[in-house]
């Protein structure tokens, strides 16, 4: 009698593991799909993010400067005030 090495439980494992390895790479390449589709999504989410960003940094940026031009106006006014309460006793110190 010549064995020549099959037997059926080794061709059912080899047929299992065969069928095992093509589900995995099936799953890969569907997943590597999946990624390639959702890709442009997540970076369109990206520049909108980042335009959202920018646009309240603009804006804050417009809330500080008007703050400070505020500020500006407040001082100047306050310098006014002064000057002329100081001009004012200076002329009724000379009379």
């Amino acid at each position: 009698m010549k064995f020549t090495g099959y037997s059926p439980e080794a061709e059912k494992a080899n047929r299992a593991r065969e069928e095992i390895l093509k589900n995995a790479a099936n799953e890969a390449q569907a997943y590597a799909l999946q990624k390639k589709t959702l890709m442009p999504i997540t970076e369109q989410e990206l520049e909108m993010y980042r335009q959202v960003d920018a646009a309240r940094a603009e804006q804050e940026l417009r809330l500080k400067n008007d703050y400070n031009f505020a500020n500006t106006l407040n001082q100047t006014l306050l310098a006014a005030q002064q000057n002329a309460a100081l001009q004012q006793l200076a002329m009724s110190q000379r009379a």
